[in-house]
């Protein structure tokens, strides 16, 4: 019993022993290969070798490999022995599948995950599943210039990688991975030998692939790490709706651009970028090939830096939020929008080339820009190569303030020309391409005192046209003409020398011009004149610089005509920066206030050919003084116009000037014209010269000497007031004119000088001069000549002096058979035109009627069978209508004695007694002075008005003596004078209707 007992004992221990042994044995054999089955298929899933420290099964709702250690893809170049390692890896086993003979897995979960991505030298990335997923579903890029979309292509791959097929499980899932991405290829610059590392950290994401739909989901956080920068957290999330669209988006939050930059171009053509980076990028892709990227961004303290050739492109800005979308597929690339905000400043543009690049490939291009004010432009001109950076701001120099308040363009070229274009190799846009802005509240200085504000309109530019379109604004707060320039063929302007395109003057501001062509203004002085006698102008500029015009004009053939409402400017020849150039401005300014402006251009010609100089019959003048080429001895640095002017003919109240012409010299601010000649119709010739200071706005400083030779009195008259038929004869004239001229004001109000008058040979209607008419009323029944219908003459000599808009004189007179002598003063610019002055009226009986019992007198008495009678009158009134009053005196047959006794010069005191009144020759003085005006001074033995506080007295010994007798000279006075009132009020103050009696 006991043995049996211990049989059975030993039995069981041994049987136990067996089990246990069995199963331990078991055990090590489950376990290695479990281990190894397990490297295998992770293996065959992985694409490559697997080692595995620790395995084991786990059954948690389903069967489950657990693992430690797990290290695949062996390292030769890494500093770790794998590329891809993870401290603890769970991995859910498929039952279905493994039933049928397929090992597969449900879910695979990487904890403490490290993972290294390293791009040899070659552009081989290891471990190789990286490069066979590289490789897979990219279309084989042959064309050199494809290559710039690569960017485009790794969104393509990485979507197509991460979200079509499973990877290694149906939900792959990473806790705290690491990836370290290390690219010998592209070094961080150039000579440099350290290597680009990019890092991501704390990475933790999962794939979920659905069996039964085909949806894929990804979601994905990590943070992304360069060799200097921090740590940037990123955000990614992808979907594959089962049919073949593919969505992926990627957020990222102040990424450093310095991280990008090694993938911008090639090592010698890649741009330098610094800043950061907020915004979200989202691709679409629902076939291979095709694909659309949408970028939200936003950029803070940006700057980037472009290679070129001569310089490099600069730009900084420290906010800028810009939206792009692109398009690629097989036959084309296109951006469209590229939308770029910053400060109120919008930029649209959007563009489309097609495929496969060549230089060949069209492209087409439009862009609109909004809001962009003075400060922005010029800050992004200073970003230019130096010699246009300078064109630019030189252009822009005297433009203050202003906004460019919408541009836009538009064109189509090859690319190899766009690509030509922005290397600068071209100047000009591409054929078809048009750019228009819209410009608005622009200032610019015009000169030292010149402005020109609220400056708005239209600039249209293409490869032959740029236009100026319903421009308005003000030029010193006075409104500008509407204007519209058209320049064709303007690169002829840009493809000229640069000496030819140097200004050598910087004249200063011109803001007296609209007052010195209101002077002209013959619509407002004459609405009723004829347009078919409006003279033409024509201008042959020598030279011209004046910054409106940015270069220089050179050998300009100018045509000023004048019609209906306004005037038409032919441009016949001329160069302009050097390019020949010609067209027409037609200013319409009667009803409307606009100027259109249309000139064409040439190529440069290096020399001038023959047939272009400048016609002979521009500015016919006869052989040149030595002082006729004034103007090319004048310092460069004041000169910047000059040249010759002439006028065929002008007809004034029927007065012909003929071939007017001389020089012109535009000085500073001060316009000089220089022998002014012309010829009179039908007799005589004028001459003068004259300045106008052109740098005040509300007057015109200028002095002029001007003389007219053998004049047509009877033509001269109507152009100064007279009527028509009220004299003839024939007229020396000289005049020295100083002062001011101002629009709307009459011609003498601010001038001063003097007009030496000499008529000879010739007769005064009586009936078309109320002076004259007054007179023979006067004398009725006295004058024998009051009678006739006209007084000839012999001869009118005076000096008329100019003074605040009045003209006086004390040497009047006219010999011829009637005798008049006159000192006195008429206001020639306040109407009604007061007049006061004393006139002695003399002329000849016979000798038998006066003094037949002295015939000694004949001798001494002017006139050679008759005697002088004479009489003196007060005239004062108007110049329409006078009043003439008989001053006392004594009859001229009395006292003649006395007469035989006394010197001619004493013949008036001696004939009248010493008793005679002598009259007021000078206005009474004004209690209160207006401002600006004095009363004229008087000759010297004639009282002034200011130390006599009665009427001055004019002796008859003061009048001018016979012209048998010479007169004491007097004094020069400098005055100031008006010739339309002074030839009207001469001829008025001399001629005789009726004669006393």
């Amino acid at each position: 019993m006991i043995r049996s007992l211990l049989k059975t004992l030993l039995t069981l221990t041994l049987f136990l022993s067996a089990i246990f042994l069995g199963y331990f044995i078991s055990s090590l054999l489950e376990h290695r290969f479990l281990k190894e089955e397990t490297e295998k298929q992770l293996a065959l899933l992985l694409q490559g070798p697997v080692q595995i420290g620790e395995v084991h099964l786990a059954l948690r709702g389903g069967l489950f490999i657990e693992g430690e250690n797990v290290g695949a893809y062996p390292s030769q170049s890494s500093s770790s022995t794998h590329y891809l390692f993870s401290e603890w890896v769970s991995a859910e086993i498929d039952v279905t599948a493994l039933l049928a003979g397929k090992f597969r897995l449900s879910g695979l979960l990487l904890r403490d995950v490290t993972f290294q991505i390293w791009r040899n030298s070659e552009g081989r990335w290891e471990p190789p599943p990286i490069e066979a997923l590289a490789q897979k579903n990219r279309v084989d890029v042959s064309n050199p210039m494809d290559k710039n979309l690569d960017f485009l292509a790794a969104f393509e791959d990485v979507s197509r990688t991460l979200l079509s097929d499973v990877i290694l499980a149906d939900r792959f899932e990473v806790q705290n991975g690491t990836i370290t991405v290390v690219d010998e290829l592209t070094p961080i610059s150039k000579g440099e030998d350290q290597l680009l590392q990019i890092s991501v950290s704390q990475l933790n994401g999962r794939i979920v692939h659905h069996w039964l739909s085909g949806v894929v989901d990804l979601r994905l956080s990590t943070f992304l790490q360069g060799s200097e920068s921090k740590r940037i957290p990123i955000r990614a999330e992808g979907t594959h709706n089962g049919a073949g669209d593919f969505s992926l988006k990627l957020a990222a939050t102040d990424l450093p651009l310095k991280l990008i930059e090694p993938y911008l171009g090639s090592q010698e053509s890649r741009p330098k970028i610094a800043g950061s980076w907020t915004g979200q990028l989202d691709y679409e892709t629902h076939r291979l090939g095709h694909g659309a990227l949408t970028a939200d961004s936003q950029f803070r303290d940006l700057a980037f830096k472009i290679p070129d050739q001569s310089h490099d492109i600069k730009f900084a800005q420290d906010e800028l939020s810009v939206f792009t979308h692109m398009e690629i597929d097989p036959t084309k690339f296109s951006i469209d929008p590229i939308l770029i905000r910053n400060e109120g400043v919008v930029m649209t543009i959007g563009t489309q080339i097609e495929r496969p690049f060549s230089e060949q490939a069209q492209m087409t291009l439009s862009a609109e820009l909004t809001g962009l004010d003075l400060n922005g432009l010029k800050n992004t001109i200073q970003n230019f190569p130096p010699e246009t950076s300078k064109g630019l701001s030189n252009f822009l120099r005297r433009v203050d303030t202003g906004k460019l308040q919408r541009a836009n363009g538009s064109g189509a070229a090859t690319l190899k020309i766009w690509t030509q274009l922005l290397s600068r190799e071209l100047d000009l846009l591409p054929p078809g391409f048009k750019v228009s802005a819209n410009l608005f509240d622009i200032q610019i200085r015009t000169g030292n005192d010149g402005l020109i504000d609220e400056l708005s309109g239209t600039v249209e530019l293409n490869e032959n046209e740029f236009s100026l379109l319903n421009v308005t604004g003000l030029l010193n707060k006075n409104p500008l003409p509407t204007f519209n320039v058209q320049i064709h063929d303007f690169k002829n302007l840009l493809a000229t020398p640069e000496e030819d395109r140097t200004m050598h003057s910087q004249p200063p501001g011109l803001s007296g011009i609209p007052a010195f062509l209101a002077l002209f203004n013959f619509d407002s002085r004459d609405p009723t004149r004829d347009d078919s006698i409006r003279p033409e102008l024509i201008l042959n500029i020598e030279r011209l610089e004046y910054p409106l015009f940015r270069w220089p004009i050179r050998d300009a053939l100018v045509r000023i005509k004048q019609i209906p409402g306004g005037s038409i400017f032919e441009i016949n020849t001329g160069t302009w920066a050097g390019a020949p150039f010609w067209g027409e401005a037609r200013w319409t300014h009667a009803t409307s206030n606009i100027l259109n402006f249309e000139i064409w251009t040439a190529a440069y010609q290096p020399t001038v050919p023959p047939g272009t100089q400048e016609p002979e019959e521009v500015v016919p003048v006869s052989p040149r003084s030595p002082n006729e080429d004034l103007a090319n001895h004048l310092p460069t640095r004041e000169k910047w116009a000059s040249g010759r002017f002439r006028i065929p003919e002008v007809n004034m109240s029927g007065l012909v000037f003929r071939d007017i012409r001389g020089f012109f010299l535009l000085q500073g601010q001060t316009l000089e014209l220089h022998q002014i000649r012309s010829d009179l119709k039908p007799s005589g010739k004028l001459l003068g010269s004259a300045d106008f200071n052109l740098g005040y706005p509300e007057h015109v400083p200028t002095e002029s000497r001007f003389s007219i030779v053998s004049g047509d009195v009877e033509s001269i008259g109507p152009t100064i007031g007279f009527s028509p038929g009220y004299a003839t004869g024939r007229l020396h004239l000289s005049a020295e004119l100083k002062g001011a001229l101002r629009p709307q004001t009459p011609l003498l109000a601010d001038l001063a000088g003097q007009f030496r008058v000499d008529a000879r040979d010739g007769e005064l209607q009586t009936n078309e001069l109320p002076l004259l008419i007054e007179i023979a009323h006067a004398s009725e029944g006295y004058n024998e000549y009051a009678q006739r219908g006209s007084i000839a003459f012999e001869s009118i000599k005076s000096t008329l002096k100019v003074e605040d808009g009045r003209i006086s004189t004390d040497d009047f007179k006219l010999e011829g058979p009637v005798r008049i002598y006159v000192s006195g003063t008429i206001d020639a610019t306040r109407p009604p035109n007061e007049i006061i002055g004393v006139l002695g009226l003399f002329f000849f009986r016979g000798a038998g009627q006066i003094m037949e019992r002295i015939p000694l007198v004949k001798a001494i008495l002017p006139g050679s069978e008759k005697g002088l009678v004479g009489a003196y009158y007060q005239v004062d009134g108007t110049f329409d209508r006078p009043h003439v009053e008989l001053l006392r005196g004594k009859s001229f047959a009395e006292d003649l004695p006395d007469v035989l006794l006394a010197p001619y010069a004493l013949l008036n005191t001696v004939l009248t007694g010493g008793s005679l009144n002598q009259g007021q020759t000078k206005p009474d003085p004004i209690a209160s002075p207006q401002e600006g005006l004095s009363l004229p001074s008087a000759p010297e033995k004639t009282p002034t008005v200011e130390n006599q506080p009665e009427k001055t007295k004019v002796a008859p010994q003061d009048l001018p003596p016979s012209e048998n007798e010479s007169a004491p000279e007097k004094p020069k006075v400098e005055t100031q004078l008006d010739p339309k009132p002074i030839l009207k009020a001469l001829p008025e103050a001399s001629n005789i209707t009726k004669e006393d009696s």
